[in-house]
């Protein structure tokens, strides 16, 4: 007798956890739904006042139709996420190769800076400012013919036997020889000036 008391006890107590468990599920549902009640309501609300926005253009066979379409050219639908995946994979390796590439145009900017190239070109900018600055159209203008009738005098064929030093001094007395040689004594002069 004792036993199925014992059992008869067991059997209430499991039966009351079970009672109370139930009763907590039950009270957890009535707050989730005390909970969802005002979101429902909110989100009823936006979509009435979403719609109202649509007003007349809306119309369900529109939304049927566009449905039925969507369903007739699955596989152009299939195709087109194939070709976006497709893009997004290009994508992910361009930028792949493109910090490889940007690494290794850091790497030969940064051996021509040790290599001083940059600090030549600043040098080289500084001396393009001063002939900018010193220089006027028709100077240019003037250099440019004088580097023509030097390449053309380059061109033409030379003598076979060496000219001999009385015809040398023989062409002094042509004026342009004259202004050329003062031209290529000027020249000489600015340059042992700014040499260091």
């Amino acid at each position: 007798m004792d036993k199925d008391l014992v059992e008869l006890n067991q059997k209430m107590d499991a039966l009351l956890v079970f009672m109370e468990d139930q009763q907590r599920r039950q009270r957890n549902f009535e707050e989730l739904r005390d909970d969802m009640i005002p979101i429902a309501n909110h989100m009823i609300k936006l979509t009435i006042d979403e719609l109202a926005e649509i007003g007349t253009e809306f119309r369900s066979e529109d939304l049927m139709f566009l449905i039925k379409r969507l369903l007739r050219n699955t596989q152009l639908l299939i195709k087109l996420v194939d070709s976006l995946e497709a893009v997004m994979g290009m994508t992910e390796e361009a930028q792949l190769l493109g910090k490889q590439v940007f690494n290794q145009v850091v790497g030969q900017l940064d051996k021509l800076e040790q290599k001083g190239y940059f600090q030549l070109a600043g040098e080289g900018l500084q001396v393009l400012d001063h002939v900018v600055e010193s220089l006027e159209p028709k100077d240019v203008q003037a250099i440019g013919n004088s580097l023509v009738g030097a390449a053309k005098a380059f061109s033409e064929p030379l003598p076979e036997k060496a000219p001999t030093t009385f015809s040398l001094l023989r062409q002094m007395n042509d004026p342009d020889v004259r202004l050329g040689l003062a031209r290529t004594l000027n020249i000489l002069k600015s340059l042992a000036a700014t040499s260091p």
